[in-house]
């Protein structure tokens, strides 16, 4: 026997997304700062809006639901989030600053 398709009515709980979405439309011009990310982009009513937590391939999203990040973020998407290595390299230059105003030594090294 081979798959059936059907239809699947069991959809997430975005109550305080939709919260969310309703006070940005009054505050930000399309409603975020990167459209690739913006809610036009996804099924309405069935993919998260906003994220607050990653690890891994999962991510969470401002209702608590639980989703596997198919389109991953620009930097997640070779190791997943929360990857410990990238973590404490992180938290290692926060200590230091960052965005600086002229050019960082670590653009060289990564390069």
């Amino acid at each position: 026997m081979g798959n059936r398709p059907g239809h699947n009515d069991q959809y997430p709980e975005i109550k305080e997304s939709k919260r969310l979405y309703q006070r940005a439309l009054g505050l930000i011009p399309n409603v975020t700062q990167t459209l690739a990310k913006g809610p036009t982009q996804y099924v309405q009513g069935v993919a998260p809006i906003y994220l607050v937590r990653g690890h891994g391939a999962h991510v969470w999203d401002v209702d608590g639901n639980e989703y596997i990040d198919l389109n991953m973020g620009l930097g997640p998407i070779s190791l997943g989030y929360a990857y410990e290595p990238v973590d404490q390299a992180i938290l290692k230059q926060l200590k230091d600053g960052i965005t600086f105003s002229l050019m960082h030594p670590l653009e060289v090294e990564v390069a």
